[in-house]
């Protein structure tokens, strides 16, 4: 039974939303993840298997209190940000499934969170770095912070990694200090409780002579946590530590059994340390997933949703071809058989640490396999095709878990054949992952081939349309004096002859030497100037009567410095300046409304030529206006931007950003101009 404190933080966890979805009526929990689940996840979460999401129903399953109290500090902390981190950063094409998503959408998100931990932060390989993690992971298990410790891990921090100078782990320092949800936290990570530290002292030793006894017997229990584990699957008992009683192993009716099975039972009590152990870890999943699934049956799910259908513990690249097939092979035991097989290992555990003598088998078992196999698998050839068959198939109990009398028979040759066919298997699933990695990768390259084509054609157009357009400007140059680059969309009327210009820039070249040579470069500027007039004096004489008489009243009127003062070409000025900025406010605002594309309601054809005729008299009669008084760089640079928006908008391909680019371009060169003048 639970304490009320324990009872307390269930009803707690049950009172949030699910860590995947959302959805509420949490009913299960990952216990290394801090995670609560609702039980439609949960299916998601057992295909992953014990040794990614080690679950447990919050109010069915058998909890250890510490471990209730941890999932409860890890889910307070919200450390489910831990795993979600590249969805809060917005880094990541994911997005958090929702209750109502379907459920491929969430067993997607399942597997991208906790199998192939997409979201979660990421580090560098550098090996600095790597150490500042373990040194940081050993100063924070000093608090009570466990999620700062879960995020180290997360990080790549090794849990076992000794300090330098004291040779302490995590598991020391945590032990010291007496944090009882740092020590359970740094256990199921994988912390090493036999590791000693330079005096020597193992972890619980540690907690004992700081004075935290109940921690120093919670350490003392995970030596024998897994085995626990087995009697408590078995009869919900197990062994009571504090009274010295170190295992416990259920009776066994079935004497006959225990017969058959003594051969298999001294195969296994010859098996080196790290085989015996694999197997002890594959037993501990294979009675998480059972219990699992007792659980789910008795919730209300199992009558109205599809339940978790792996009958199996699911494969895992982390182990070898032949150990993921032993694996699926345990849930081919009947009850009976995985008692026995239970009952097997804790006792040749007790065996291991009081040193006890097997007892000797009537027929030694051969042990020709490597070091990933265990005498509980040595089959008949027939009998490997079930291993991957075993979710699919209703096939009659295997007979207990000792070799049969043709395995007995098999020799060392057949063995090592079976291996190298075992192991080419695993090699061929290998290359075949390989291939559709390559495979994929190809069709990347070429699309980003095609892209780059496509890019490079744009490109080349491009360049194309700037090459006209340089040559366009150079031709503008050439007949800078001309009375408008945009002659196509300007009213003749109102250019400024040759002769104006001159007198024009004669009266100004006369005002400046008055006003004590300040503006003398404006002088030289004109003078260079009035070389080029003369070149194209006959061209402009061509115009019609209407523009000369224009012209020839403007001249006249910049002949006589009264009527023709400083005061009235500032208000000119200001004039068109207010008209072009106008004109050029229309143009943008077109842009940004979508009528400069020609799929727009209103039409590119109907808004470009207005507003770009308006713009080129307007700039027109203002450099008429100013070209005796600002610098020539400056008109020709305002010159050379009406060009190209004229060029933008008689492109035949129109590009609104370029054409609003174009006028922004002009009222910035118009500013600097009337900021010259001025």
């Amino acid at each position: 039974m639970y304490t009320a404190e324990a009872l307390d933080l269930i009803t707690s966890l049950e009172q949030k939303e699910c860590d995947d979805c959302g959805k509420k009526e949490v009913e299960w929990a990952s216990v290394k993840k801090g995670t609560v689940i609702c039980s439609e996840c949960f299916c998601f979460h057992s295909y992953l298997g014990p040794s990614v999401s080690y679950l447990r129903h919050l109010r069915k399953s058998a909890w250890d209190e510490e471990h209730i109290r941890l999932v409860h500090a890890l889910n307070t902390s919200n450390t489910n940000m831990i795993w979600e981190n590249a969805l809060y950063e917005g880094s990541t094409k994911f997005q958090k499934p929702l209750p109502q998503d379907p459920s491929h959408i969430k067993e997607q998100f399942v597997k991208e969170k906790y199998e192939k931990m997409t979201f979660q932060p990421k580090r560098g390989k550098d090996e600095d770095l790597e150490n500042s993690l373990n040194n940081q992971l050993i100063a924070c298990v000093r608090s009570d912070y466990a999620h700062l410790s879960l995020r180290l891990i997360a990080l790549g921090a090794d849990v076992n990694y000794p300090d330098p100078q004291t040779g302490d782990t995590a598991l020391h320092v945590a032990a010291r200090e007496g944090n009882s949800n740092q020590v359970e936290l740094l256990f199921l990570y994988g912390a090493d409780i036999m590791a000693q530290n330079k005096d020597g002292l193992l972890p619980y030793i540690v907690a004992r002579d700081a004075g935290h006894a109940h921690l120093h017997q919670r350490i003392y229990e995970f030596f024998f946590y897994v085995f626990d584990r087995f009697s408590f699957f078995m009869c919900n008992r197990k062994a009571d530590h504090r009274n010295n009683q170190d295992f416990f192993i259920p009776e066994v009716t079935e004497k006959q059994f225990l017969i058959k099975t003594r051969d298999s039972r001294a195969a296994i009590s010859v098996l080196p340390k790290g085989q015996f152990f694999d197997l002890c870890e594959d037993a501990f999943d294979e009675t998480v997933r059972r219990e699992n699934e007792v659980n789910w049956n008795m919730t209300k799910w199992a009558k109205t949703a599809k339940g978790p259908t792996n009958l199996f513990l699911p494969s895992t690249t982390q182990m070898s071809a032949a150990r993921n097939q032993r694996r699926q092979k345990l849930a081919k035991f009947t009850p009976i058989q995985f008692t026995i097989l239970l009952i097997d290992l804790i006792k040749d555990q007790k065996r291991r640490i009081t040193g006890d003598n097997p007892l000797p088998p009537q027929e030694p078992p051969k042990l020709t396999r490597k070091s990933n196999d265990t005498p509980l698998k040595v089959m008949k050839r027939s009998e490997y095709a079930d291993y991957d068959e075993v979710a699919g198939i209703s096939c009659s109990p295997i007979s207990g878990i000792i070799p049969n009398s043709h395995s007995n028979t098999m020799d060392e040759t057949n063995s090592r054949v079976w291996d190298e066919l075992l192991e080419m298997k695993e090699r061929l699933a290998t290359a075949e992952n390989n291939v559709l990695t390559v495979t994929k990768q190809n069709e990347e390259l070429t699309k980003l081939v095609h892209s780059l084509h496509a890019s490079n054609s744009n490109l080349i157009s491009e360049l194309h349309s700037i090459r006209e357009d340089l040559c366009n400007l150079k031709r503008s140059n050439m007949t800078r004096r001309m009375p408008s680059p945009l002659a196509i969309v300007e009213t003749p009327e109102r250019v400024l002859p040759p002769t104006g210009i001159q007198q024009s820039f004669s009266r100004r070249d006369s005002e400046d030497k008055i006003d004590g040579g300040g503006a003398r470069w404006r002088s030289n500027s004109s003078d260079r100037r009035n070389s080029n007039d003369h070149k194209i004096e006959k061209k402009v004489e061509r115009r019609q009567d209407s523009m000369m008489e224009s012209s020839s009243s403007l001249s006249r009127s910049s002949q006589n410095p009264s009527s023709f003062n400083r005061e009235e070409i500032r208000n000119r000025v200001i004039q068109q300046s207010e008209k072009i900025t106008r004109h050029i406010k229309t143009l943008l605002q077109h842009g940004h409304n979508g009528n400069l594309d020609l799929n727009a309601s209103h039409g590119a054809h109907e808004v470009i030529p207005s507003e770009r005729k308006q713009i080129a008299c307007a700039i027109n009669n203002l450099i008429n206006i100013l070209l005796p008084y600002v610098r020539h760089e400056k008109i020709d640079s305002l010159t050379d931007a009406v060009v190209l928006l004229n060029a933008k908008c008689n492109s035949p391909l129109l590009m609104p950003m370029e054409i609003v680019d174009a006028a922004q371009t002009i009222a910035e060169k118009l500013r600097l101009i009337i900021m010259d003048f001025c």
